[in-house]
């Protein structure tokens, strides 16, 4: 008798963030880190989003003075 059975397997694949949801995925870290400070790049790889969808993100942050970047271009949360 064989007793060998497959078993279902289920891989999941990140889908891209709707802008709202990344929106809220970006003030989320960086409210729970305040003293965070990412640059460009990292902040591609962090949120897993693609490179313009993270760049419209940020710049409407920066835009609503809710982040703003430091001298070495890294974005924050502003006063901070």
């Amino acid at each position: 008798m064989d007793t060998h059975r497959e078993e279902q397997c289920s891989v999941t694949v990140p889908q891209p963030f709707a802008f709202t949801e990344l929106v809220h995925a970006v003030l989320s870290e960086f409210r729970e880190l305040p003293g965070m400070r990412l640059t460009f790049e990292q902040a591609v790889r962090l949120f897993d989003a693609d490179r313009d969808s993270v760049g419209r993100v940020l710049n409407q942050l920066i835009d609503q003075h809710v982040l703003d970047r430091d001298r070495f271009g890294r974005y924050r949360l502003c006063g901070k």
